[in-house]
C-alpha cells in the first residue's frame, strides 16, 4: 500500500473555496456591520456635543475632584454639578456628577444623550470640526470592510 497524499478533485476543491469564500464575506461583514454601528454613535454623540439635539441644561459645578486613570491618559476630573435653572426657580435642584475639568461656582451648559448620558457643549471650531470628521473614521472603515466583503464573493469583478 502507498501513503501518499490524497487526491482531492476539482468539485471538492470547488466546493471548499466556495465555503472558504462565504466564510470570509460574513466575517468582513460582521466588522462592517460593528463598525456601521460605531460610526451611528459617534455621529449622535457629535449633534449633542455641539447642542443640535438632546435637553439643553446650564449647570453649577459644586465641587470637583481629581480621578487617577488607569490608562496613561493621566489623571480627570469628577465635578459634582446642579441644576442652575432649578436654583433659579426654587425648585429642588437635581444633582449629579459629570466627568470634565472645572471650577467650582462656574456655570456650564450641558445636553443630554438619547441614552441619559450628560455631556458638556462644545463652543469652539476645532471641537465642532473634530466632533464631525471623528465619526468619518469608522464609516470608511466600514466602507472598506464591505467592499472586502463583496471581493471575498465575487473575486473576478474587482
Amino acid at each position: 500500500m502507498t501513503t501518499g497524499k490524497k487526491r482531492t478533485t476539482r468539485a471538492a476543491r470547488a466546493r471548499r473555496d466556495r465555503r472558504t469564500r462565504i466564510v470570509a464575506c460574513a466575517g468582513w461583514a460582521t466588522s462592517a456591520l460593528v463598525l456601521l454601528g460605531a460610526f451611528a454613535y459617534t455621529s449622535v454623540l457629535a449633534t449633542v456635543r455641539v447642542g443640535l439635539v438632546g435637553e439643553h441644561q446650564h449647570v453649577r459645578v459644586e465641587t470637583c475632584e481629581e480621578r487617577s486613570s488607569s490608562r496613561a491618559t493621566g489623571n480627570h476630573f469628577r465635578c459634582a454639578v446642579r441644576s442652575a435653572e432649578a436654583q433659579d426657580t426654587g425648585r429642588k435642584p437635581d444633582s449629579w456628577t459629570m466627568r470634565f475639568e472645572s471650577r467650582p461656582g462656574h456655570t456650564a451648559e450641558v445636553a443630554r444623550a438619547p441614552w441619559g448620558q450628560w455631556v458638556r457643549l462644545e463652543h469652539g471650531a476645532l471641537q465642532w470640526a473634530t466632533s464631525f470628521l471623528f465619526p468619518v473614521l469608522p464609516l470608511l472603515g466600514a466602507g472598506l470592510l464591505t467592499a472586502a466583503a463583496v471581493r471575498a464573493v465575487r473575486p473576478s469583478e474587482f
